[in-house]
């Protein structure tokens, strides 16, 4: 993709995320929000965590899953996985020599573990991330 092609896709994304955080805020939403913060940078209303449901009876779980239609591991018909029916790899969008996955990867890392590779100085291998949504710290294995 040129970067004609990119900027454009990234100027749609933006306008996108834009008008979606328009309709998420509420029209009521507070205004002693502080001086200098935008407005589309407002916290969202505290999530009430729903009841845990009650634990399963094992025995019903088990009656049940057997119970569940199975299929082919591959239907007949079903055209085998192609990755090249994707498209291309990740780009290098910032030009430094590493794709994109790795600058983002990196970027967001409390702790990474790179080697370079190619043209990239940081090719991601393995790290530590922090859940946006939960706060959770995960390491992939």
């Amino acid at each position: 993709m040129g970067r004609r092609a990119s900027l454009a896709v990234l100027v749609v994304l933006l306008a996108a995320a834009g008008w979606a955080v328009a309709l998420w805020l509420p029209d009521d939403a507070p205004e002693d929000v502080p001086e200098g913060v935008p407005e589309a940078r407002r916290t969202p209303p505290a999530a009430t965590a729903a009841p845990s449901p009650a634990p399963a009876d094992a025995r019903v779980v088990r009656r049940e899953f057997a119970a569940l239609e199975t299929v082919a591991r591959r239907p007949d018909g079903l055209v085998a996985y192609a990755r090249s029916s994707f498209g291309g790899g990740w780009a290098d969008s910032d030009g430094n020599g590493c794709n994109q996955r790795d600058d983002v990867l990196l970027r967001d890392a409390v702790e990474a573990r790179t080697r370079p590779q190619g043209g990239c100085g940081h090719d991601v291998l393995a790290g530590t991330w922090v859940d946006p949504y939960t706060g959770s710290r995960l390491t992939p294995t």
